[in-house]
């Protein structure tokens, strides 16, 4: 899949809240160019001056190959991933084994697919 993005924030104003003037408020201020800057925030800011400013200082700064086009490259992201760390763990717990040569490449995807079986039950 092409164009995807693991977003470290997501925020939403519920449609059903009490107060979504105040909601609206909190969002826009946390995407607000202040917020976004480099200092504040993790990743690629969202906000477009917050983000040629931080391309730019991490280019001067050499942080970032400035023969990429990062800006075009983040303008096209439009898939966000979310990774489900209880996945994620179950993977990487039952993966040593076999990385370890202790089991076979087999039982080790037997084994991941059982707990992912079972937190899938447990979450329906």
């Amino acid at each position: 899949m092409e164009n995807v993005y693991h977003p470290t924030i997501i925020m939403a104003v519920n449609e059903n809240s009490e107060q979504k003037d105040t909601a609206m408020k909190f969002v826009q201020a946390a995407l607000s160019k202040d917020v976004q800057q480099p200092a504040y925030a993790e990743g690629f800011p969202v906000q477009k001056e917050a983000f040629h400013a931080a391309y730019t200082d991490s280019v001067e700064n050499g942080m970032i190959r400035y023969d990429v086009d990062w800006e075009g490259m983040v303008s096209s992201l439009s898939h966000p991933v979310i990774i489900d760390e209880t996945v994620l763990g179950a993977i990487l717990e039952e993966i040593k084994p076999y990385y370890n040569n202790e089991q076979p490449l087999e039982e080790t995807v037997s084994h991941i697919m059982g707990k992912l079986k079972t937190y899938i039950a447990e979450k329906s």
